[in-house]
């Protein structure tokens, strides 16, 4: 994307040359550096050439030096293996962003992962109610898991906080509170079931920092410890629900 610079007016030429050589060490188009000055992009080649700049090769190694520097500080800080996220931050499109990244490449997904569909909240209060005229009496998560059907516990969790809340919005009859020591119990099935919610929730940018965050708002979920301690690193875990292990 080319950045459009001020108009810049210089008393003598020696110092609009100067203006133009930094300019164009800085990594601005001939072009760019022309329109701030009113001048043509061959003109401004010309007292580039004149004044010893830089030439068009070292601009743009320069340039995608500079580019894959802000694209490794931008992974470092997102802390995301979100390809389309990264990009979206970097204004660059996914595959270039995976050029500038090099080996670090590999540990982003190709866009968002889609592990579940993509749920608005009027979709699951509607599945909600569909799935109590299945069962009889209260709709308890053991009957809402026996139906079988998609989304999973943890994407109403992820969204309405808990069960009961989830069902309230719908309108439809819940069972007991969940008991507040369920984290402990989870299998590495459910633990990854969460997981797997929290990517797929629009709202949230696929990091480890993240999932703290969205977790401490989640009835039941795991905490990013004792994912980390039962089933290991957070990269690898995302890694292997793409792959579907």
């Amino acid at each position: 994307m080319t950045m459009t610079l001020p108009h810049a007016i210089f008393e003598t030429n020696n110092e609009r040359n100067r203006y133009v050589v930094q300019m164009r060490e800085a990594g601005h188009t001939l072009q760019a550096i022309g329109d701030s000055l009113s001048l043509t992009r061959e003109m401004i080649r010309l007292i580039v050439k004149d004044n010893a700049g830089p030439s068009a090769h070292t601009v743009r190694v320069n340039r995608e030096a500079k580019k894959q520097k802000q694209a490794l500080d931008a992974f470092k800080e997102l802390g995301t293996a979100d390809v389309d996220t990264l990009a979206a931050h970097l204004d660059e499109k996914p595959e270039r962003v995976r050029k500038l990244l090099g080996k670090q490449a590999k540990k982003l997904s190709r866009g968002r992962v889609n592990f579940e569909k993509i749920f608005s909240d009027e979709d699951l209060l509607v599945i909600l109610r569909l799935a109590s005229e299945k069962v009889v009496g209260p709709l308890t998560t053991n009957k809402y898991k026996k139906l079988k059907i998609q989304p999973t516990i943890a994407v109403f969790l992820g969204r309405f906080g808990s069960w009961n809340q989830a069902c309230e919005k719908a309108g439809v009859t819940h069972g007991p509170t969940m008991r507040k020591s369920y984290t402990r119990a989870h299998s590495e099935e459910d633990m990854l079931a969460y997981i797997a919610s929290y990517l797929a929730d629009p709202r949230t940018n696929g990091s480890a920092i993240g999932y703290e965050q969205w977790q401490r708002k989640v009835e039941g979920a795991p905490s990013l410890t004792l994912i980390r301690q039962r089933i290991g690193k957070w990269n690898d875990i995302k890694a292997r629900l793409v792959k579907g292990v």
